[in-house]
């Protein structure tokens, strides 16, 4: 096949990735959120870098988002619905919170971990 035909064909294969992509995302929401350490001293401290996923059976379990160095967490392209919320401070037991997803912003409330 020549060069310029796989050249056209991969920018198809693409546009068709990106239109697709687009389509699903109409019917999505933004879940956000905090997660804190609650230190001996009384001290509030963001809990940076644990694995936070919601998780339901119609969709399954979303990609996990790693808490940022403020503890925030951000899950995207979340379709509205009720999940569970699971923080993954331990490996194979997760904290889990059942959540309602609304359109366009789902905003839970600080969560101390520990």
């Amino acid at each position: 096949m020549p060069k310029d035909r796989l050249v056209r064909l991969g920018r198809y294969l693409a546009f068709i990735l990106l239109l697709t992509q687009g389509l699903g995302t109409a019917d999505a929401a933004v879940v956000r959120g905090r997660l804190q350490r609650f230190y001996p001293n009384r001290a509030l401290a963001p809990a940076a870098g644990i694995p936070v996923t919601v998780w339901c059976v119609q969709y399954g379990r979303s990609a996990a988002f790693y808490s940022l160095y403020d503890g925030m967490f951000y899950l995207s392209n979340i379709p509205p619905g009720y999940y569970h919320l699971e923080i993954w401070v331990r490996p194979n037991q997760p904290m889990v919170y059942p959540i309602t997803v609304r359109e366009p912003n789902t905003d839970i409330p600080p969560i101390n971990v520990p």
